[in-house]
């Protein structure tokens, strides 16, 4: 059961296609996980002064 779930996740087009949901290949900023969380980061900054 495991083998088989591995061998349907690992796939070149499924890791593909996981890069490109998040924003990180190609790189789009506007879809980027590490954009939406430098931007909780400054709302955090500019909230607390």
């Amino acid at each position: 059961m495991f083998m088989a779930a591995w061998e349907a996740s690992f796939k070149k087009e499924t890791i593909l296609k996981a890069f490109e949901a998040t924003g990180l290949s190609p790189l789009n900023l506007e879809k980027s996980l590490l954009t939406h969380e430098a931007q909780g980061l400054m709302q955090a900054l500019v909230n607390k002064r």
